[in-house]
């Protein structure tokens, strides 16, 4: 599993603390992290935007080989819902419209 992330990278308000970002990316790495986490990335499917899921789901087998472009992360679901709501409205207040991947720089 290969990780890129985003270098100004989401956190939900309970995440939000100085050292959580080296936190987090080391634990992700190292295959540590607090499997109740929910990670945000952009989809696969160039079709929809960004997609987020309990961190446990990346030890499936299916993940293995595939690729991530990490944009945030949630302590829990609704965190995560309220994660995707702020990037939209980052998207729309920065860049004028809703394309999300000109505004990772995709």
């Amino acid at each position: 599993m290969k990780f890129r992330y985003y270098y100004n990278l989401y956190f939900s308000k309970s995440l939000e603390r100085p050292t959580i970002k080296e936190e987090i990316l080391c634990e992700l790495e190292d295959g540590k992290l607090n499997k109740n986490l929910y990670i945000l990335v952009l989809a696969n499917n160039p079709k929809n935007n960004l997609e987020f899921f309990k961190v446990s789901y990346l030890q499936q087998e299916v993940y293995e080989n595939q690729s991530f472009f990490v944009v945030g992360f949630a302590k829990n679901y609704e965190e995560a819902k309220e994660l995707v709501l702020k990037i939209t409205e980052d998207v729309v207040t920065y860049t004028g419209g809703t394309n999300i991947r000109e505004y990772f720089d995709l």
